[in-house]
């Protein structure tokens, strides 16, 4: 199983408060766990696209990111980020 967007944050939170010199809260195997909360900031941080982040998906001819026509980035964005944060840990 792969790791969720919201263990992935959690984990480089704490390696680089670690390799910055700070002090880590939790052990090296499960400490990452305490960065949940931050993590989950982190991520709500970025629930809502920039203008640049919205036109980069009008401008892109990848039709990857327009599978069905056209695509309102800004719900797409939304709905992607919202999932992130259920994700399982």
């Amino acid at each position: 199983m792969s790791m969720s967007l919201l263990e992935g944050v959690a984990r480089t939170l704490r390696e680089r408060t670690k390799a910055n010199g700070g002090i880590c809260r939790g052990n090296d195997q499960t400490g990452w766990r305490d960065y949940i909360d931050d993590a989950r900031a982190v991520i709500e941080a970025m629930s809502s696209p920039t203008m640049s982040m919205v036109d980069a998906v009008h401008d892109s001819e990848d039709q990857g990111l327009h599978p069905r026509g056209s695509v309102e980035p800004r719900l797409v964005w939304s709905a992607m980020i919202e999932a992130a944060q259920k994700e399982p840990i």
